[in-house]
């Protein structure tokens, strides 16, 4: 649905009411997502809106993000996932995002991080350390890393599993 921009605004909270997880996959004029307090898990798969980018924040109930296959996103936007002190899982696949500053700094409640195919990555953030629930760390394909911050590490008093690879 290469040409879908927007759900109906109507009522759709309570047309979903149950709704806990949506996937959008190649469905880049997407501008935005309603309010659905139910909504747990995100799954976004291919060419983004900048304003569906930016209308995450808003989504405090996420438990699950996934952002994968949006090679033109470069950077997140300010305060992007800031309200989203519910996110548990959050996995970023084949962007091009130099950095994460910024990104990680609110999210206590975050159990597993996992980075694949980020090129353009070349350090992870000091905002890793303030992660103290982070139980899961996968970082695969990442060509562009080259710093590993081993002092960060150090605060991650929850970290169970590591992973490192090509």
């Amino acid at each position: 649905m290469p040409n879908l921009e927007e759900f109906r605004r109507g009522n759709l909270v309570e047309s979903f009411a149950c709704l806990k997880e949506i996937k959008i996959i190649r469905c880049p004029k997407v501008r935005g997502l309603p309010f659905l307090p139910t909504l747990r898990g995100l799954d976004i798969d291919g060419s983004i809106s900048a304003t569906l980018l930016g209308s995450l924040r808003f989504l405090t109930s996420l438990t699950s993000l996934k952002l994968s296959d949006i090679p033109e996103l470069a950077a997140f936007p300010e305060g992007f996932l800031q309200n989203n002190n519910a996110l548990e899982n959050l996995h970023i696949d084949s962007l091009a995002i130099t950095t994460l500053s910024n990104v990680l700094d609110n999210l206590s409640a975050l159990k597993a991080l996992r980075l694949r195919n980020c090129n353009h990555l070349e350090f992870l953030p000091e905002g890793l350390k303030n992660l103290g629930s982070l139980e899961t760390l996968n970082i695969f394909g990442c060509d562009g890393l080259r710093l590993f911050p081993a002092a960060t590490m150090e605060h991650l008093s929850s970290l169970s599993s590591l992973t490192i690879g090509n």
